[in-house]
């Protein structure tokens, strides 16, 4: 709890790229030799130049650096009182 996955896929090309999708969707992504998963809970990202990113699966057009930290008890959730577990 309250770390950051960071995952790096390294030299990425369109020949590698549908065999890490199945690995990403069988669950063994971590296995790959192209691939780099870490946890923390600060990271600084410098890359050669802005542009887009995927954060969470989601493209974002970002600047060339980007600082993403945790941020100790900032989420906040409102649980309805008839919610119920699973």
């Amino acid at each position: 709890a309250g770390l950051l996955d960071v995952v790096i896929v390294h030299d990425l090309t369109l020949l590698t790229a549908p065999f890490l999708l199945a690995r990403l969707f069988q669950g063994t992504l971590h296995r790959a030799n192209a691939v780099s998963m870490t946890q923390c809970t600060d990271v600084h990202i410098r890359r050669p130049a802005a542009g887009p990113a995927h954060l969470d699966g989601e493209p974002f057009p970002l600047p060339a650096e980007i600082h993403v930290r945790i941020v100790p008890r900032s989420l906040r959730l409102l649980i309805p009182d008839s919610a119920t577990t699973l």
